[in-house]
């Protein structure tokens, strides 16, 4: 499964809102180098996860220290230019986990007898319920669930 060109889709977007100040104000100049750059550090070239992906936010820099050249992603050496990097990727996911949020409607009811295709059941009662899970992106397994009822 190639998930390398989503990612930096999503990587870009993430970078795009980023700034490069205390404040918030001068944007990061080049987020789509940026989060190739990433990508590249995380996938292998079938866009599967690799074993050197961090498995926790205090190992974030290791990924702008294993930059060679860190100008050609648009960062600097000034060091509170390059934490937003590591304070948007924090903020936003967790490097290891697919989090999924799945919406599961029950319904109850019956086909009259004069049915002659799924159109025609009848709902007598409906529940909904959301199931979030948290699946490693390395080794697949699930890490944790939790459902609950949704009430509207």
């Amino acid at each position: 499964m190639n998930t390398g060109l989503a990612s930096t889709a999503v990587l870009n977007a993430v970078f795009k809102g980023a700034g490069q100040d205390p404040t918030g104000a001068t944007a990061l100049s080049s987020p789509y180098a940026l989060a190739s750059a990433y990508s590249a550090y995380a996938m292998d070239s079938f866009g599967n996860p690799i074993a050197s992906v961090p498995l926790n936010v205090s190992a974030l820099p290791t990924f702008l220290a294993s930059l060679n050249n860190i100008s050609s992603v648009g960062l600097d050496h000034i060091k509170y230019h390059r934490e937003p990097v590591i304070r948007s990727l924090a903020g936003s996911s967790q490097t290891r986990t697919w989090n999924l949020l799945i919406d599961v409607v029950a319904q109850t009811g019956r086909y009259p007898s004069s049915a002659s295709s799924l159109a025609d059941f009848m709902v007598d009662g409906e529940k909904r319920f959301w199931l979030s899970v948290s699946i490693d992106l390395y080794t697949g397994k699930v890490i944790d669930r939790l459902l609950e009822p949704a009430w509207e």
